[in-house]
């Protein structure tokens, strides 16, 4: 799977790439889409999908079709504004009200590590030691530097 974290401003995501029970290079999962930051966790396939659809205006009829599959997949959505939103299997967003928010197989670690003060770049470090399916790296992004 994977982990993305976010608090303060700034979304950081690890690069493991993974399939069954190895690893298989890295990739981007956290990018800057119409003034959001979006992290992307899970099935690739399908968050890749989630990440289309939320690009494309998040129109209900257009939700992916795979996201109703087995596999487990969420997107986390940062508005201009930093309210928290996560998708997972419908296209309804979960609205999160605290300031710091994590998805992802190494969520509670992020999150833990960031409730005793890491910055997420640091939560995700702290992750990858822990989980074994985060690693390969740290992307991180600023809410700040979005284009509006």
């Amino acid at each position: 799977m994977t982990t993305i974290a976010y608090n303060d401003g700034i979304m950081a995501a690890d690069k493991l790439a993974v399939s069954g029970n190895g690893k298989h290079g890295r990739v981007t999962k956290i990018f800057k889409v119409n003034g959001h930051l979006v992290g992307i966790a899970g099935a690739m396939d399908v968050a890749i999908a989630l990440l289309r659809w939320f690009e494309n205006g998040c129109d209900d009829d257009d939700w992916p079709s795979l996201q109703h599959d087995e596999r487990e997949c969420s997107m986390m959505v940062v508005s201009p504004e930093g309210v928290i939103s996560v998708y997972e299997r419908y296209p309804l967003p979960i609205v999160f009200e605290q300031g710091a928010h994590a998805i992802g197989s190494g969520r509670d670690f992020a999150l833990a590590a960031m409730l005793l003060g890491c910055d997420p770049m640091k939560a995700i470090e702290v992750a990858s030691e822990l989980d074994a399916w985060t690693g390969g790296g740290v992307d991180a992004l600023l809410l700040q530097d979005v284009d509006q």
